[in-house]
């Protein structure tokens, strides 16, 4: 009997560990391509609007200047009283990954500390970083002395 004529019995292990290999090599290629798309995938920039008013405080607790942070239903919002004593609320939710946005009154802006992002108090627009829009914009009032915001 000829050598070449003997069964290969490592050929279907052959196999087997060259395509677990594969699979391998692709699990660990999603696993890096995963976090990396997310990164890069804007979480949006608006807010349900179904949300229902909210009281955020006495008309009289917040000076010009000053904010709330507050709850619209799932939403974290940040009412500011401007300093030519208008009123404003913005979801706090940057528009890059949705990390929660911080009001800088020394700088009069937004700041989301994840990656950057400054978004303008006055405007909700996007000054710098990441983030590819603008902050949502929630309607305000004041309603009997109360400061009241909803989507």
């Amino acid at each position: 009997m000829d050598d070449t004529d003997a069964p290969n019995p490592s050929g279907p292990r052959r196999t087997f560990v060259r395509a677990a290999v594969a699979l391998g090599g692709a699990g660990a290629v999603a696993s890096i391509a995963w976090p990396v798309g997310r990164y890069l995938q804007p979480v949006g920039d608006g807010v349900p609007e179904d949300l229902p008013p909210t009281d955020v405080c006495a008309d009289s607790e917040l000076a010009p200047g000053q904010m709330r942070s507050v709850r619209v239903g799932p939403i974290p919002v940040i009412v500011l009283r401007r300093h030519d004593s208008s009123l404003v609320a913005w979801s706090a939710l940057c528009t890059h990954l949705g990390c929660t946005v911080r009001f800088r009154p020394e700088s009069d802006d937004l700041h989301c500390a994840c990656h950057g992002a400054v978004f303008d108090a006055a405007t909700g627009t996007r000054r710098s970083g990441p983030a590819p829009s603008a902050l949502a914009k929630l309607k305000i009032e004041v309603r009997h002395g109360r400061i009241v915001a909803w989507a």
